[in-house]
């Protein structure tokens, strides 16, 4: 999972959906206060959160299946890895603080 500024600004995150542990989370650029988490919700379903604080007009978050192979912060390269990946629409959650 990623949250992108501007670039190079972004938070990643990898969640490991088979043991429900975050394999890491790292930031580049202007992000501070990065933080990740998976919660267990029971019948292999799991909730994922990534945070973090950027001042920026504009954000992207980018959601997708990777490999154990592929380390944090390129997480989106090109993966092998066939996993079913289901996203529930009204489970997203943006939450914006304009401080």
């Amino acid at each position: 999972m990623r949250i992108q500024g501007s670039y190079p600004d972004r938070v990643d995150a990898i969640f490991n959906l088979e043991n429900g542990n975050v394999r890491g989370v790292k930031k580049a650029g202007g992000f501070s206060n990065e933080l990740a988490f998976i919660e267990a919700l029971g019948n292999g379903y799991y909730k994922c959160t990534l945070s973090g604080n950027i001042n920026a007009s504009e954000v992207k978050i980018l959601i997708g299946s990777t490999s154990i192979e592929n380390k944090v912060l390129s997480w989106e390269a090109k993966s092998n890895n066939v996993n079913g990946l289901i996203l529930i629409p009204s489970t997203l959650k943006l939450e914006l603080n304009r401080n």
